[in-house]
């Protein structure tokens, strides 16, 4: 059977409720909609599917198919919204789900437990956490034990390691403006007896705190690195330092990138036999990347960056028209010096040759 229900040309058309003041709409006899008299909408469907699905053709116009609007300045927590499917067709019959959520808020809040926020991905019909918001101002990705206000977790990716941030600015300028990451207190407090007015950063292996960047009393920092009695043993004041300074080979030169500029310092190689814990790699190491952009003298950019993006990019100015792309290429790996670890070893060449001296002055 076939009902139509017409509207006039005035009131348009309405669907009104028995004296109960609410509208049930059944299926089979079963209510599987309820419009109760104060306008809340209630579905009863117990089925497999979604209660509630919009379904639209292709628009390329601006809008949604589903719009949630709270008209308040200050909404209450009834207010806020549980949680919103949005469904959509991939063009191939296939129903995926997507999320989207705009506006200058969002607020979660529950009674009977901590409320959080949760974003989750889907693969293999399996639903994956990847970054919560905690009720204690606390952000956690890939992780959901957060040891601190904002707890990063990463995986090996083949590129960059295990890097957890990678910070970038699209200013192609560089001066002081330019700081990609700013870590402030938001007072000067008491300077410690040991001299220093907070840890800016500290430095973690599984055994405990390897070193820290903290201010100083000096308005400065002090880039500090495990130094304690406590941690060591075997220790030895009797070394020859003399010997082992006069193999170290100092040079000036010039990087490659900075013809015009002449430093002094050292080759890493030719100091990795003398004093190995200041060099980190290598010699002549190299690794193999993939989908690498490389500037105009051949060094790389980036890895990881597929052809398409390569090409937007020159379009969008995020790379220089002469840089090349490549699916896979040998890259080298540098070597890298800590100067400060060769201060020991120059303090004790001091020591012997200040006796030296002393003794022939006897």
């Amino acid at each position: 059977m076939t009902v139509k229900i017409n509207a006039d040309t005035s009131d348009g058309l309405k669907l009104e409720s028995d004296t109960s003041g609410e509208v049930d709409i059944q299926s089979n006899g079963t209510t599987a909609l309820n419009i109760s008299s104060a306008g809340k909408v209630t579905s009863t469907s117990t089925g497999a599917g979604s209660n509630f699905e919009i379904q639209s053709t292709s628009d390329s116009s601006v809008g949604a198919d589903l719009t949630l609007y709270q008209n308040s300045s200050s909404p209450a927590d009834s207010d806020i919204c549980g949680l919103i499917s949005f469904a959509g067709n991939d063009g191939g019959g296939t129903k995926n789900t997507y999320a989207q959520i705009r506006g200058s808020a969002i607020d979660v809040s529950d009674t009977t437990e901590d409320g959080m926020i949760q974003f989750f991905t889907q693969q293999a019909g399996t639903l994956e956490e990847k970054m919560r918001i905690v009720h204690s101002a606390r952000v956690g990705i890939n992780t959901t034990n957060l040891q601190g206000t904002l707890h990063v977790d990463s995986e090996f990716d083949g590129t960059f390691g295990r890097a957890c941030i990678l910070a970038t600015t699209a200013d192609p300028t560089v001066n002081s403006d330019n700081q990609l990451l700013v870590l402030a207190f938001t007072g000067d407090g008491d300077i410690t007896s040991a001299g220093t007015a907070g840890t800016f950063i500290s430095f973690r292996d599984s055994g405990g705190q390897i070193g820290t960047i903290d201010g100083a009393s000096t308005s400065s920092v002090v880039y500090g690195t495990s130094s304690d009695y406590r941690q060591k043993e075997n220790v030895n004041y009797t070394f020859d330092a003399t010997s082992r300074l006069k193999q170290l080979k100092p040079a000036r030169f010039n990087f490659k990138r900075k013809p015009g500029v002449t430093v002094d310092g050292f080759l890493a190689h030719e100091v990795s036999d003398i004093v190995p814990q200041a060099i980190v790699g290598t010699k002549d190491q190299t690794k193999e990347a993939k989908n690498v952009v490389k500037n105009a003298d051949g060094t790389m950019i980036h890895e990881n960056v597929t052809e398409a993006e390569w090409t937007q990019g020159k379009t969008d100015g995020t790379y220089a028209n002469d840089t090349t792309w490549s699916a896979t290429a040998t890259i080298p790996v540098y070597q890298s010096i800590d100067h400060s670890k060769l201060v020991p070893l120059l303090v004790k060449t001091i020591q012997e040759l200040e006796a030296r001296i002393t003794a022939l002055e006897s």
